[in-house]
């Protein structure tokens, strides 16, 4: 300040002194701009950045490596950046000066054109998440075992035909998707990733799982869907993390004993596979044994299968025969309807659609095509055709392919089936990773107690009348359910749904009264005493008083059942006609406190 001075008495008459003045302004904004954080743009490329000075934009690759090689600039970039985002762009090789990052922790390649993943990503010692998914790459880099502190791993969608061994070397890597690829076998160590906690390899060419898998111990999301497995490995039941098992369109002959010892296994798909029976436990369990005893059970231990909630085994020998459609249901051809274009809905087996036919609206589920994740497309149809309840989606008539070759009212042809419409929604939204297993619900939505409890009934009758045919909704869910402002609940969905044995209703049963006892706990969840957003009718709720319910009082009976439900016991557990049984009478059942 004492130059600014000095030159500005000798220099005012030449104005130097007001230019000397700027310029240090100048400064003073720059060195501010440092602690801004600024994001670059890179084609479709997204770097952000902190500490550094502020830039507005970097359009192009050349203009990111003048920057990057303008001195003082490119060191701070280099030092500073930590997340490069360059997806679904025409990218078909990585910039060397990428690698210059070294303070880089996320790294976004994903659906562009690149062909191979250079040797030089070992430099980025720090990179936690790396996405490659949807390329052209062959294989990746062995150096990739030097990224030590990797987390996340997406190389979904390419043409690899296997993992590198030192890719097991990553002792941090918790995610793992490689998906859609061509992969015939996982390496021999996989089993040193013992913080994996989701594998993803649905649609590869596996035959077998290697027998170092059953080391994964903290693995609690696998996707197995669509390969040649034939059989789990021997020690398969050692993975005590495991909440979710989809293995779905495999060739897998049997299902070892050891599933059942599965502590945390809450969901399993294997349907259309080759299995013709099943485990002797489930039979044992359905017919009401427990190898758990007394003490051991007070002590914490559980049943086999005792978590299980959610299963689908639809196109196996070991499932029941398909039933037949109801005699109205009818045989149409899409011209016959008039789409409105308005999607009510989206399922993993296909879309629904407002609709109308024969002069009045519906909906209409149109599949995708003959298979979905969880099974299918003709046994879908075949239980929606069949099932007529009045808390179930009801089918009037199917819509065959045109020019199709199978019997008049065949299954096998039908591309959608044409459905009542209900003016509801569906009571949550799907579950996603973040929430697992567990639908997202809205806390904004709050519901009175007479109006959960009439949920409830409609769902538990639901159920209590598809057992009653010997058929597992299997997917149990808040999101297949939909309601409308008087209470009244109608479960749909039934992709993932199959026909049992009769001797088996004890334990596929209790399985699905668990899904009901999780649902229920959520329902409960979002109970307002007070100024509640639905609520019955004035009269149902003045009903449900003068009958001794005030709320308090029927939120503890609704949560006496949902315990009762969640039994480590599964042969303990209601059936869902009592179930349904106690909600109607709208007073706790005797037996829910001796069991629960």
């Amino acid at each position: 300040m004492k130059l600014f001075y000095f030159v500005s008495r000798i220099g005012a008459p030449f104005g130097v002194g007001v230019l000397l003045f700027q310029i240090l302004l100048k400064r003073r904004r720059s060195k501010e701009a440092y602690k801004r954080k600024t994001t670059f743009v890179l084609q479709n490329a997204r770097i952000e950045v902190e500490n550094v000075v502020a830039i507005s934009s970097i359009s192009g690759l050349k203009e990111l490596k003048d920057t990057l090689q303008n001195g003082i600039t490119a060191l701070r970039v280099a030092t500073h950046v930590q997340s490069v985002c360059c997806n679904d762009s025409s990218l078909c090789y990585v910039p060397p000066l990428l690698f210059t990052l070294h303070s880089l922790k996320h790294l976004d390649l994903s659906r562009c054109s690149l062909t191979t993943l250079p040797f030089s990503i070992s430099q980025l010692v720090g990179l936690e998440r790396l996405a490659v998914a949807g390329n052209h790459l062959t294989c990746l880099p062995s150096e990739i075992g030097d990224l030590k502190a990797l987390t996340t791993l997406d190389a979904s969608v390419n043409k690899l035909t296997k993992l590198p061994v030192e890719l097991c070397k990553l002792p941090h890597l918790q995610v793992l998707n490689v998906m859609g690829n061509k992969i015939s076998a996982l390496p021999e160590d996989v089993g040193r990733l013992t913080s994996l906690r989701i594998l993803g390899l649905k649609s590869n060419l596996l035959t077998h799982l290697p027998s170092s898998f059953t080391h994964l111990n903290s693995l609690v999301e696998l996707f197995l869907t669509d390969n040649k497995i034939t059989e789990f490995p021997e020690g398969f039941g050692q993975l005590s993390s495991l909440v979710k098992l989809q293995a779905s369109f495999n060739e897998l002959r049997n299902l070892p004993e050891e599933l059942g010892n599965l502590p945390k296994l809450e969901l399993m798909r294997v349907a259309v596979c080759s299995i013709s029976q099943l485990p002797a436990s489930i039979i044992s369990t359905a017919m009401g044994n427990c190898e758990a005893s007394l003490d051991e059970l007070a002590a914490g231990a559980s049943c086999l299968w005792s978590n299980l909630a959610w299963f689908s085994l639809g196109g196996n020998l070991a499932c029941r025969q398909m039933p037949k459609p109801r005699p109205d249901v009818v045989s149409i051809a899409m011209e016959d309807i008039q789409l409105l274009n308005e999607k009510l809905g989206d399922g993993a087996s296909g879309e629904v659609l407002r609709a109308s036919y024969q002069g009045r609206e519906v909906a209409v589920k149109s599949f995708r095509s003959d298979v979905s994740p969880d099974g299918r497309t003709a046994e879908e149809v075949a239980i929606a055709c069949h099932v007529d309840h009045p808390n179930l989606t009801r089918v009037l008539a199917t819509v065959q392919s045109a020019g199709q070759t199978s019997a008049p009212n065949s299954v096998a042809a039908v591309i959608a089936v044409v459905m009542e419409i209900y003016n509801g929604a569906p009571l949550a939204a799907k579950p996603t990773s973040e929430h697992l297993l567990r639908c997202k619900w809205d806390p904004n939505k709050s519901i009175s107690c007479g109006y959960a409890h009439k949920v409830a009934l409609g769902v538990s009758s639901a159920l209590a009348y598809l057992h009653g045919l010997f058929i597992c909704h299997g997917d149990v869910y808040a999101h297949n359910i939909l309601v409308d402002t008087a209470g009244k609940a109608i479960v749909c969905d039934f992709g993932a749904s199959f026909c049992y044995e009769e001797g088996q209703r004890g334990f596929w049963q209790s399985m699905e009264v668990r899904a009901f006892g999780l649902f229920l706990q959520d329902l409960i969840n979002q109970v307002s005493l007070e100024n509640p957003i639905f609520s019955l009718g004035r009269k149902e709720e003045e009903a449900a008083l003068q009958a001794g319910m005030d709320g308090p009082a029927l939120v503890e009976q609704l949560k006496s059942l949902a315990k009762w439900c969640l039994c480590l016991v599964p042969a303990a557990r209601p059936s869902f006609s009592e179930l349904e049984t106690a909600l109607a009478a709208q007073l706790p059942h005797n037996a829910i406190t001796q069991t629960a």
